[in-house]
């Protein structure tokens, strides 16, 4: 259990430390570079089939987005997001997936990044 532990210690300070340096440089880069990072990463996600680690770690890549330009950030990811869980939810295949409670790890990445996006400030979110 000892290892166990220290393992979910490197993993949590292994995604502070990611979030913080990418809040740094999402803070001090010009939109152009901002928005560029936003493509990447949503590149990065869009159907790909992630390991529960990465995936946790581009959870921590959008909190820094949302940290340092909220608006931008629903702007440019929250349509895609839901567009995405709606896409999975509406396939006949994959809802046979949710009733079986198979883990179906595309709909888990986009849940989990949709948790991160509409964490940001409530009055973002109404405007």
């Amino acid at each position: 259990m000892g290892n166990n532990t220290n393992v979910n210690t490197i993993d949590v300070t292994i995604k502070s430390k990611l979030e913080s340096i990418m809040f740094s440089i999402t803070q001090q880069c010009c939109n152009r570079i901002f928005e560029k990072i936003q493509e990447k990463i949503m590149r990065s996600v869009a159907g790909a089939y992630l390991s529960s680690k990465v995936r946790d770690m581009i959870a921590c890549l959008f909190r820094a987005l949302i940290k340092s330009n909220p608006t931008e950030t629903l702007q440019c990811f929250l349509l895609k997001i839901c567009q995405s869980i709606e896409t999975i939810i509406k396939n006949p295949k994959r809802i046979v997936l949710l009733m079986d409670d198979k883990a179906d790890i595309e709909l888990i990445l986009y849940l989990n990044i949709f948790v991160q996006v509409v964490c940001a400030r409530g009055d973002i979110l109404f405007n």
